[in-house]
């Protein structure tokens, strides 16, 4: 019974282990992102609960199931905090808003101050405690909400010397002040109204007694003179010779605390300095005086030449200097720019083929002009051009270009012709040869014509069919795809057609062909012609127009003028005009211009559906000396309709200028960022949404840095202060360039991951990719990339710990790399087989338990397999299951032996083809024909029930029985008493 009830608890324990939850550790990822944008900004602070990190625009924290509190702080940004709940592995998204005017600084920090006597340590409360410009009074602690930087402390009382500093702020911080005395102590309280004057008593304290004191204040700046640093003193008659001063200090960096005198009793006020406080005093604006000259820098408007000029405040301006008839580059006029085009190195995938086969034609090409074109590229093959591509080069720029041809059936020659401005042309030509000619039977001519009824819309003019009667009408469709495909099938190409509207196919197999033709704007044509032996089969085909002309009306229609909130003179601003086409045709060779700021922008031509919506933006630089009121008129137009907008644009004064110098460059090169700032002596800098650093200005206002780009794109550079931002555009360009990397965070020692990587390039060919662990090259590969592409490399680490993963690219000379983190952790997977010990009966089934629980937090793929015994048949010998964290997963196994005896088999649980665990479990089989007992035994293993528990029961029933058979005995063969026997 003891063993019973010891088997009983064990499994209730057994069953609270299992059932009792496991707490683990969970990931946060925190992203920042701007807003307005959505893209992604770097943070001052990212913090979840007490932990954080700083400059990062995501982090993965590692928490615990259960609330937790998320804080991000980020200059220029209102700051954020929120609560989340955690019971997975989670991700939050934190959109920042830009305050005021974007430049409002965030405080995320307190900064408290408290105030003692110097002489006796106690604390006391004075008139003023200021950081910056906030001040609160007759306080004695007081704590401050602050931003990250530099703060002023300023403390200011009647009765004490005032007192202020400066302090960094980039955590919670605390300052202790201890103020001075002035030399002349408030005498003790008088005991007033006796009519004496008594010990103690004066003047000062007590006038009822000692008569009304004589006071004496003279002030060194000679009163209420804001620009110069003061000190009053206070001579009192209460005391003969006692005197106390007072000195003019700033409480911020644009408030100043002014003492003066009013009568013989001191006075203080607060002024707001218009070119700030320093030492006590307001700063002086010097306005600039210069002679008005033109200086000897130059720079590019369109085609004109600007020159700069200074006016006599030293501000200065561009003003147009020299028209250039063929463009301006770096402030000077271009020559008339000299055209070239070099065609090289055709090559053919392979210059012998059999009838029917694709040669891939490939080439090179090079601008070796002096100015960048635009190149057109055409391929012929037997005097037949085949195909037409463009591509824009800047000087010595080249690219390699491919065409195919398809299903060639006769020999002859290929011709890559390139063609760049003023119809120079260069052209190269390769040979193909058929290796077994074959009989061609046949010719076939298509001819395309615009349909009937097509309308304007088809370039008809103004006539209402596209017959011959309208004389001037353009009849053949040039450049229509004309797709042609036996039906018996082996013979499928495609060609253009010519100025004529005429495709031509030569030696075709006799047959009937399916004939597709199709270009833009038209509706697709579908039919068939007969290719008969010998013979020229000739079929004309028309396209009718979509719409087939039936547009009933134009409407262009200009929606809204967007400008930015805030203008300066000085500024390069975007205006954006917004058109909708709701007439009910498509709209062709639309044009948007708007003139402002004395300028007149046009848009490229463009092409708009009906119902559409498009947004146009124009640049405008606004020259320094533009401020106030502009009209702004916007006009949309083509040859059907047109329609005019306009609105107002204020602009400020000029507060800063911004120059880039040069204004594109590539990755790592240096840019320098120059120009002038009005009334201020620094500013901050930013590279699109990321702070760079402050800047400071000369005494005339004239500042200079250097920055370096380390991503391409169009990105912004500004200078920010309270009082105004201006901005510049940079482009930045990379031969070579590595968009992202992403990976997972954490994998197992074992398991396969990919790492993928946007890679750009402006050569078209192979760049090797490689992937490098802790520095160690693992793989590579080498993708054919045209502008960009998305790379994944696969790859599996057999170590655990962090490891930094590193995506290397490399072609020519350029090369660049991009690294992340991954963590490889060992897996911890729990296995339970029950029972390790089994006994079956020879020919017959013993069940096999077995329980896969995954403890890791990653997510894998479990396969549970039992080695093969002699003589041991396995039903389920191998199976799988995909598990998450804390998710359990119960295989059964059939064992089935036809031998007796002992066999020692292995239970083998693999993820991702690493073993994980190896569990070893005897099976005995016994003979065929079992003894009672053995059955017993057999059944109630069958049924699950221990063997120790099979044999206490069968202990138990056999003392039961003893002791039934007993009582019976005792009762049946009790031996009677004898009964007395009197005589």
């Amino acid at each position: 019974m003891k063993k019973l009830l010891a088997v009983l608890f064990a499994l209730i324990a057994f069953i609270g282990v299992a059932s009792a939850g496991i707490v683990g550790s969970y990931s946060l990822k925190v992203n920042v992102y701007d807003y307005s944008t959505s893209q992604s900004i770097i943070a001052d602070s990212i913090c979840v609960d007490s932990n954080c990190v700083y400059n990062k625009q995501s982090y993965t924290f590692n928490v615990n199931k259960g609330d937790h509190n998320i804080f991000v702080i980020e200059n220029n940004y209102n700051s954020y905090s929120s609560s989340l709940y955690i019971q997975s592995n989670s991700f939050k998204n934190v959109y920042l808003q830009s305050g005021s005017g974007g430049i409002t600084p965030v405080e995320g920090y307190s900064l408290t101050i408290k105030i003692y006597d110097y002489d006796t340590r106690q604390p006391i409360s004075v008139d003023d405690i200021c950081v910056d410009a906030k001040c609160v009074q007759n306080k004695q602690i007081y704590s401050f909400s602050v931003s990250k930087g530099t703060r002023m402390i300023a403390v200011g009382d009647e009765d004490y010397q005032s007192y202020s500093s400066s302090i960094y702020i980039q955590s919670n911080s605390f300052k202790n002040v201890y103020l001075k005395r002035n030399s002349c102590p408030l005498p003790p309280a008088p005991v007033c109204g006796n009519g004496i004057c008594e010990s103690g008593e004066t003047q000062y304290n007590c006038p009822q007694d000692c008569g009304t004191p004589q006071n004496e204040c003279r002030d060194s700046d000679g009163g209420l003179d804001y620009y110069k640093k003061g000190t009053v003193i206070i001579s009192s008659g209460s005391c003969g010779s006692c005197e106390n001063s007072y000195t003019d200090y700033c409480t911020s960096s644009v408030v100043l605390k002014e003492y003066y005198c009013s009568g013989n009793s001191m006075s203080s006020t607060s002024y707001t300095c218009s070119y700030g406080c320093e030492a006590g005093a307001c700063k002086l604006h010097i306005e600039p005086s210069c002679d008005p000259q033109y200086l000897d820098n130059y720079q590019c408007s369109r085609n004109w030449v600007q020159r700069e000029y200074q006016n006599t405040d030293c501000s200065t301006v561009w003003k147009n200097w020299e028209l250039c008839e063929h463009g301006c580059e770096n402030g000077v006029c271009k020559s008339e720019p000299r055209c070239n085009v070099d065609v090289y190195d055709l090559t053919l995938s392979d210059s012998e083929v059999t009838v029917g086969e694709n040669v891939v034609v490939r080439a090179t090409i090079k601008n070796t002009g002096e100015s960048t074109e635009k190149i057109r590229v055409r391929m012929y093959y037997r005097t037949e051009r085949e195909d037409v591509q463009e591509y824009t080069l800047s000087p010595d720029q080249s690219r390699e270009i491919s065409f195919e041809l398809n299903n060639i059936v006769y020999a002859g020659y290929v011709k890559v012709e390139a063609e760049s401005c003023n119809n120079v042309k260069n052209a190269v030509t390769k040979r193909i040869r058929i290796e077994q000619e074959s009989i061609a039977t046949g010719d076939l001519k298509i001819t395309v014509m615009k349909g009937v009824g097509c309308g304007t819309d088809c370039s008809c003019g103004s006539c209402a069919s596209c017959s011959y009667s309208c004389g001037t009408c353009d009849r053949e469709l040039q450049g229509a795809k004309v797709l042609i495909e036996r039906e018996s099938g082996g013979y499928t190409t495609y060609k253009y057609t010519n100025s004529a509207g005429e495709a031509r196919f030569y030696n075709l197999p006799e047959g009937t062909y399916e004939i597709t033709v199709s270009k833009s704007g038209y509706n697709s044509i579908r039919t068939n012609a007969d290719v008969e032996e010998n013979e020229i089969t000739s079929k004309t085909i028309s396209l009718a127009c979509c719409g087939d002309g039936t547009c009933s009306f134009h409407d262009l229609e200009l929606r809204r003028i967007i400008l930015p909130q805030e203008i300066h003179a000085g500024d390069s601003i975007y205006i954006e005009s917004r058109v909708k086409n709701l007439g009910g045709c498509t709209e062709k060779n639309i044009k948007v211009s708007v003139t402002a700021f004395g300028q007149t922008k046009t848009s490229d031509v463009f092409s708009l559906g009906k119902n559409n919506e498009k947004s146009v933006l124009l640049q405008f630089n606004i020259p320094s000396n533009y401020y106030g009121h502009y009209a702004v008129i916007s006009r949309v137009w083509n040859s059907n309709d047109e329609d005019v907008l306009e609105t107002d644009a204020f602009v400020s004064e000029v507060r800063a200028i911004l120059k880039l110098d040069p204004s594109t460059v590539h990755v790592n090169e240096s840019v320098h960022v120059y120009g002038y700032i009005k009334g201020k002596s620094s500013a901050k800098l930013y590279l699109g949404n990321r702070y760079i650093r402050k800047i400071y200005t000369d005494s005339r206002g004239y500042y200079s840095t250097y920055i370096t780009p380390k991503v391409p794109g169009k990105l912004s550079v500004s200078l920010k202060d309270s009082s105004f931002t201006v901005s510049k555009y940079l482009t930045v360009i990379a031969d070579l360039w590595i968009k992202n990397i992403e990976l997972k965070e954490m994998v197992a020692v074992g398991e396969s991951f990919s790492v993928c990587s946007v890679i750009e390039t402006t050569k078209t060919g192979y760049v090797t990719v490689g992937l490098y662990v802790d520095g160690i090259k693992y793989t590579q590969t080498r993708p054919y990339i045209i502008g960009s592409k998305n790379v994944c490399i696969t790859t599996k680490i057999l170590e655990k710990g962090h490891k930094e993963i590193q995506i290397v690219a490399a072609q020519d000379d350029k090369r660049d790399e991009i690294s992340g983190k991954i963590e490889v952790i060992k897996p911890n997977t729990e296995v339970l087989v029950v029972p390790k010990n089994l006994m079956i009966e020879q020919g017959k089934d013993g069940l096999l338990k077995i329980v896969v629980t995954n403890s890791d937090p990653i997510e894998k793929e479990y396969v549970v397999s039992i080695n093969y015994m002699d003589q041991v048949s396995i039903d389920i010998p191998v199976d799988s299951a995909r598990l998450t964290q804390y998710e359990s997963k119960t295989f059964y196994v059939n064992l089935n032996p036809h031998k007796k005896g002992e066999f020692n088999s292995i239970v083998t649980v693999k993820a991702d083809d690493v073993i994980l665990k190896e569990i070893p479990i005897k099976l005995y089989t016994s003979q065929q024909y079992l003894s009672w007992n053995e059955k017993v035994s057999m059944f109630f293993q069958r049924a699950g029930i221990r063997a120790g528990l099979v044999t206490g029961i069968i202990t138990l029933a056999l003392i039961v029985i003893v002791i039934i058979i007993s009582i019976l005995y005792v009762g049946f063969f009790r031996v009677k008493p004898m009964e007395p026997h009197y005589k």
